[in-house]
């Protein structure tokens, strides 16, 4: 099951990298992957450094045995040792599809592959370097 996870997570990853690709102008991908790139580590590195406080902190003392979602989440995940690790992965699923939902009922994103054309439609406008605007073809 974790094999399939992993092989399907992969080709979602290939997929989207395709997407861009095409979507982007090519004189302008470097910048563009490398600003998604930034963005993506500076967001994984803020994860991690604030998820074991917030586990510790807040999470675990809510799902020990006493706790405040002992009685309600508790009895669908359990309580003790680790079970505030697990709400954080709950949480953190449920806002994800959250996320998903909200997209979809975006019209502007469930329309871009229409509506947004190929990158090799633009080129850059070579005549006047300080000032390089983007052209459609």
């Amino acid at each position: 099951m974790v094999l399939a996870i992993y092989f399907l997570e992969q080709l979602l990853l290939v997929l989207i990298i395709l997407y861009w690709q095409q979507k982007v102008p090519q004189d302008l991908q470097g910048r563009v992957f490398a600003l998604q790139n930034m963005l993506e580590k500076s967001l994984l590195v803020t994860t991690h450094l604030s998820a074991a406080p917030l586990v510790a902190f807040m999470f675990k003392p809510l799902m020990s045995i006493n706790g405040m979602l002992a009685g309600s989440a508790g009895k669908v995940i359990g309580v003790g040792d680790g079970r505030g690790m697990a709400l954080l992965f709950v949480l953190m699923g449920i806002l994800n599809m959250g996320a998903v939902l909200l997209a979809y009922r975006t019209p502007e994103l469930r329309r871009v592959e229409r509506e947004l054309p190929d990158g090799d439609r633009f080129e850059l406008d070579k005549t006047a370097p300080e000032q390089q605007t983007v052209l459609m073809r």
